[in-house]
């Protein structure tokens, strides 16, 4: 091998390496477009805005109560399928949680959640038949085969 073809194939070499790292990095740098973000409302879902998905609601938000709005789209057509929130007693225990050492984001699945439809009734369990009810989220027109939630 001669040395004109030994400093191609060391610069190829380093070449492939370079655009390798370059590749893989950019595709581990890339985190998902919405990675992490969900729908919040404070207005009993008449709009929405995105934020982070480890913000316990309710939180205040511009002075309002903001809390977790579950968007889905039924072909082109998207709405709040429910609205969700912690009580009181839920975020004190939340607090109180993230406090300990061994604290991980999935013990919050753990604390109970209230939900609700946005505009009508109150807060419910989301065991109790009517919370089933309402996370029972069908499309507008009562069909439930083209249904997908959605994030921001």
């Amino acid at each position: 091998m001669g040395k004109a073809t030994l400093g191609i194939s060391a610069v190829v070499g380093i070449l492939l390496v370079v655009i390798t790292r370059e590749l893989i990095g950019t595709t581990v740098a890339m985190p998902e477009k919405t990675a992490g973000i969900v729908f919040f409302t404070d207005d009993d879902g008449q709009t929405t805005f995105p934020d982070c998905a480890a913000k316990p609601s309710p939180f205040n938000h511009n002075g309002k109560e903001a809390v977790r709005a579950h968007m889905f789209r039924c072909g082109r057509v998207k709405f709040i399928g429910y609205l969700e929130r912690y009580s009181k007693k839920s975020l004190a225990s939340i607090e109180k949680t993230k406090h300990n050492p061994n604290f991980e984001l999935p013990m919050l699945a753990s604390i109970r959640q209230d939900v609700k439809k946005p505009k009508q009734g109150s807060w419910v369990s989301p065991n109790s038949t009517q919370g089933q009810k309402i996370l029972d989220v069908k499309c507008p027109d009562g069909r439930s085969d083209q249904l997908d939630e959605v994030e921001p």
